[in-house]
């Protein structure tokens, strides 16, 4: 039997709380009555707080925590929810869970998160020389903020010795990918028939939305970027867009690069496929027009760049969203 602890924070999203307790628990179901184990229940599920304490969680939500941190001494997993946007409030507010954390890792338990709450791990300094993921949207921030960690975006689910991390805020799929771990595939597959959900995913790609990156303060590149998002149909060279915000080419291509973290060629393409993203799931041109549309005369080249971009081809992407 697994013990597993779930941490209950105060500013986390509620299902990334009570959606494990349910799967966990539907599980355990399973396992007595489908003669894939013994007669026993596979998990002990417990829901801890840091002082034991009610958690009001989003729209009146309450959970009721089983006892404090202090108290659960004992247990084979530790999960950490989502913990909002609040990041760096929540960070200073569980200096004693980390410390908490800290000292069940050197014990050798195995500890999760889901979606930002990665980044109290990397605060407690559990992912040092490790690789890990978080949500899609929170990358940028993360690596701001621990740009020694080796974050892979594009992974949903990371494992490194004892720490497991997942990028989507969606709360079935590390449960899954724990129940297929512990228990085996079948039961895995049992489970998800049962909830009607696929089985683990293992990649978040598909679901990340280009944020065009302008949250930076450098007037001419966000000019730049302008004129390549009013003229991503035509013909790229690096020397026109330098020409057109009077800039060296060399110069523009290291500012760029500085301000939005991407050369100006993948930050096209980037642009290009967010543009046939939405041509995918609105209308119903075929791939080959999209091609044209946003600028590519193959359509060969297309589907190779919207796949390095999307982890899904574009009739893939297509029949999923």
């Amino acid at each position: 039997m697994k013990k597993i602890t779930v941490v209950a924070i105060e500013t986390n999203v509620s299902s990334s709380v009570t959606v494990p307790l349910d799967v966990f628990y539907l599980s355990s179901w399973f396992w007595e009555r489908t003669g894939t184990g013994d007669q026993r229940p596979f998990f002990e599920v417990e829901l801890v707080s840091v002082d034991r304490k009610p958690i009001q969680g989003h729209r009146h939500v309450t959970l009721m925590p089983d006892r404090s941190i202090d108290e659960a001494s004992e247990t084979d997993v530790i999960m950490i929810p989502v913990i909002g946007d609040r990041i760096r409030d929540v960070l200073d507010s569980n200096r004693p869970l980390m410390e908490w954390l800290k000292r069940h890792h050197r014990r050798g338990v195995e500890i999760t998160a889901v979606g930002t709450g990665v980044f109290l791990l990397a605060e407690a300094g559990l992912l040092e020389d490790r690789i890990a993921t978080t949500h899609w949207l929170y990358v940028e921030p993360f690596r701001q903020m621990y740009p020694q960690i080796q974050l892979m975006p594009e992974r949903l689910i990371t494992e490194d010795g004892n720490i497991i991390c997942s990028g989507g805020n969606s709360s079935y799929d590390l449960p899954l990918y724990m129940i297929e771990k512990y228990c085996g595939h079948e039961l895995a597959v049992l489970a998800s028939k049962f909830l009607i959900l696929d089985l683990p995913r293992t990649l978040q790609t598909p679901y990340t939305i280009f944020d065009f990156q302008l949250d930076h303060n450098d007037e001419e590149i966000l000019a730049a970027q302008k004129w390549i998002q009013a003229h991503f149909k035509e013909d790229f060279t690096i020397d026109r867009v330098a020409e057109a915000i009077n800039m060296s080419p060399r110069t523009f291509q290291r500012r760029f690069k500085q301000a939005t973290g991407e050369s100006p060629l993948v930050y096209l393409q980037r642009f290009r496929v967010e543009m046939a993203k939405r041509m995918l799931e609105k209308g119903n041109l075929s791939v080959e027009q999209i091609a044209v549309q946003i600028g590519y005369e193959n359509s060969s080249s297309f589907r190779k760049v919207f796949k390095k971009c999307s982890g899904l081809s574009p009739t893939e992407y297509r029949r999923r969203f």
